[in-house]
């Protein structure tokens, strides 16, 4: 059976009641597996969209002290993760890893790499009290065209609402999202576990679908 929306993330709420947890846990897990081939095709159509936002994410906050890889790893996530919870379909289609520091891009640490060895970015070690913070700075203009109104606007309104946070402060938040919680340790996160997210997470209007 094949249960909406707003019914999962309203059963999601009473999961972690003692008396519900175990009868309603297969149900939940049965719905989720129900809809991974949907999850696993979207991303796969839009994972050229990675290099993209990636550039477009540093165009905007690279050249913050703050902004060290494990930011960015976040960051990413909750731009992918958020879109795919409002619109229903992935940005990138990136796949996130489960560790202890939160969220990890498969290919973030590559891309940028080859972006650094493209001159496509500049990265300049900065001191920042214990430990030195990188800095990305643009070497050339990206084109941004391929990134639709819709899906700047979205990253904007993620950047604007976390992108501020410290690195150790981003960490713990991301380990707060039922998505990072509900997996294994170093195992890839499943999108569709953002439909069960709670108050504190949850970036969609759940009540235009009652």
């Amino acid at each position: 059976m094949i249960i909406s929306r707003y019914t999962k993330i309203c059963i999601y709420r009473l999961f972690y009641a003692a008396e519900l947890r175990d009868a309603l846990a297969p149900f939940i897990q049965d719905n989720i597996m129900e809809t991974e081939k949907l999850q696993i095709r979207i991303q796969k159509r839009n994972r050229d969209k990675f290099k993209p936002v990636l550039l477009y994410v540093l165009s905007k906050v690279g050249e913050q002290l703050d902004i060290c890889e494990t930011v960015l790893h976040s960051l990413l996530y909750f731009i992918d993760f958020d879109y795919y919870e409002i619109f229903e379909e992935t940005l990138m289609g990136e796949t996130y890893i489960k560790n202890c520091y939160g969220p990890t891009s498969k290919d973030l640490n590559k891309v940028l790499r080859k972006m650094q060895k493209q001159n496509i970015i500049a990265v300049k070690q900065n001191p920042h009290h214990q430990y030195p913070r990188k800095t990305y700075s643009l070497l050339k203009i990206p084109d941004f065209d391929v990134l639709s109104d819709q899906e700047k606007i979205h990253i904007d309104e993620v950047l604007t609402r976390i992108s501020n946070k410290s690195a150790k402060d981003l960490e713990s938040y991301s380990h707060g999202d039922i998505p990072w919680k509900s997996a294994q340790f170093g195992e890839p996160i499943s999108y569709e576990s953002v439909f069960y997210r709670d108050e504190g997470y949850s970036v969609k209007n759940y009540d235009d679908e009652i």
